[in-house]
């Protein structure tokens, strides 16, 4: 028979397993005959059944456990030196990722000298456009000094100098 405890307080019944669990709480009538006791005892009984079942199929997965073969573990990395041909390996992997760094800077330093380049080609061009003499694109009245048409085809600029009223000057 399987360890069951029962409690009674405050006039309530509960029927409890070892473990803790807890099966059937019941309220006794005051007033009650024999059947309502053997009502009561069939319960227990019921709750004892119950209880024995979960136990024995407790024990029968603990058995199938028990019974499985023990599985080494794994020998770890720190338990061996790697092999020669895992270090040769290893220093492929390793020049392999410095030829493709070294490959990647030297693409990265060629955009960086083209970019600059093509900045300095824009510099220059913006400097020499604004070297060149620009023709004025609204109408607007001319300098100060008279120009004048000689029959040579020559324009010259007429300058007033000093002590004379005008003279020309190429």
């Amino acid at each position: 028979m399987l360890p069951v405890s029962l409690t009674a307080a405050y006039g309530i019944f509960q029927i409890s397993s070892s473990n803790g669990e807890r099966i059937r709480t019941s309220r006794p009538n005051l007033g009650s005959t024999s059947a309502g006791d053997e009502e009561r005892e069939r319960e227990r009984q019921k709750a004892q059944e119950r209880l024995q079942r979960i136990r024995e199929r407790i024990a029968k997965q603990n058995d199938e456990i028990s019974r499985r073969t023990a599985i080494p573990f794994k020998r770890t990395s720190t338990g061996f030196s790697p092999s020669l041909a895992d270090q040769q390996r290893e220093q492929e992997h390793v020049d392999g990722i410095r030829r493709l760094e070294i490959a990647d800077r030297q693409a990265q330093e060629a955009r960086e000298a083209r970019k600059q380049e093509k900045e300095d080609k824009a510099q220059r061009h913006q400097l020499m456009e604004r070297m060149m003499p620009q023709r004025q694109a609204t109408v607007r009245p001319g300098s100060r000094r008279h120009r004048v048409l000689h029959n040579d085809g020559d324009e010259r600029v007429r300058v007033k100098a000093k002590g004379s009223h005008s003279k020309a000057t190429t």
